[in-house]
């Protein structure tokens, strides 16, 4: 979603990864804010005050500043299923 104007765009997923799933620390160039619908996991953001794995599970949302390392993994025997939104100021394409 986004406008003529070349304003922000909005970037809107469902993300469903299997038990121990990880997609390994990556960032983006935008804000990605994460809600978890289902099951859990653990997450991590690369932080000098907070530089360990969270538990997260349905209900939990999240922020992620532009550029900073994070990650998530999915625990327990049931996929983890998460909605994301990434706030762009341009169109990128993260391959996985």
């Amino acid at each position: 979603m986004g406008d003529d104007q070349g304003g922000s765009e909005i970037d809107l997923a469902i993300q469903t990864s299997s038990p121990g799933f990880s997609i390994g620390d990556y960032p983006h160039p935008c804000w990605e804010y994460v809600s978890v619908l289902k099951r859990e996991g653990v997450s991590w953001i690369d932080e000098k005050s907070e530089n360990q794995e969270k538990k997260i599970c349905a209900g939990d949302l999240m922020s992620f500043p532009p550029n900073v390392l994070h990650r998530f993994r999915t625990t327990g025997r049931v996929a983890l299923k998460k909605y994301g939104i990434h706030v762009l100021s341009q169109f990128f394409i993260i391959n996985i």
